[in-house]
């Protein structure tokens, strides 16, 4: 590792063995198996056992896990319907191989993914993290230039219909920023064809994101650009009660917040003073 990678190390995070290898895959089956052995009535579905473990396994590896344990006979894994607009999808419900009382359990997660899952939830929680940390940037100096936008000083981005949340200036540096504020990773081709981008365009790309795996975070710095992670799903003052449920009922990581922490901002400037503002 150079000093530069040392510098970031603690905003990069450890990158060995990104991909997780068959011995991750391993330990994350023990945990599951364990945690239902200690209550056999617990049911979850798979993206909240992706979130819960996602500070020591990439959410793939859990996936994976998961899948080698059903196909080993070791858990009960079931599908079951939420509506999503106009289509219906499925979440994996997940609990243990004894336990046959988990339907009525598996219908109340099922109707609470669904909720959270509607349209108008989801195009909130994007819309309220994106307007927040433009104003946080704001109090940190940063100049708005454009909002969804694939074009700067007589350059535009043809190639794809994809733009960027929106652009800021600081000290004479142009930054491409892209909010994330979900519980999934952020889609890695949008990732790769927004970095593209703001190459193109001769901006440094930041992925403003809940969370995102350290080997994506490496490759982002190794294209120029930075992950801003922020780690807890925000959620609009009026959606108080969802977010209480979601908590409470599913451990998940999600707040309701009108500002974002200074420590996340301040963490970010320390970085860009280092990287960009010193050069």
């Amino acid at each position: 590792m150079d000093e530069e990678t040392k510098i970031f190390a603690d905003y990069l995070g450890n990158s060995e063995n990104e991909y997780g290898p068959d011995s991750k895959t391993q330990q994350v089956k023990k945990i599951i198996v364990a945690q239902l052995e200690n209550d056999k009535s617990r049911v979850y579905f798979q993206r909240q056992l992706e979130v819960l473990y996602e500070k020591k396994f990439f959410h793939w590896v859990t996936g994976r896990a998961i899948k080698e344990l059903k196909e080993e006979g070791r858990i009960t894994v079931d599908y079951y319907p939420i509506q999503v607009r106009s289509h219906r999808d499925y979440i994996k419900i997940i609990t243990h191989k004894k336990n046959r009382y988990y339907r009525t359990r598996a219908k109340q997660i099922a109707s609470l993914v669904e909720m959270y899952s509607n349209p108008s939830i989801t195009s909130d929680t994007g819309f309220v993290a994106e307007e927040l940390f433009k104003v946080a940037y704001a109090e940190h100096q940063f100049s708005l230039i454009a909002t969804h936008t694939n074009k700067l000083r007589g350059k535009q981005w043809v190639k794809t219909n994809h733009d960027v949340d929106f652009i800021v200036e600081k000290k004479g540096k142009f930054f491409g920023c892209e909010v994330k504020n979900t519980l999934g990773y952020i889609d890695r081709e949008d990732m790769d064809i927004k970095i593209e981008l703001c190459q193109f365009l001769g901006i440094m790309p930041i992925f403003i994101v809940r969370y995102s795996p350290t080997v994506w975070n490496n490759e982002v710095f190794e294209n120029g650009g930075l992950v801003q992670v922020f780690e807890t799903q925000i959620f609009s003052p009026g959606k108080a009660e969802l977010v209480g449920r979601l908590k409470n009922e599913l451990e998940l990581p999600v707040l309701v917040s009108r500002r974002i922490p200074d420590s996340i901002m301040d963490r970010l400037d320390r970085v860009l003073e280092t990287r960009v503002f010193k050069v």
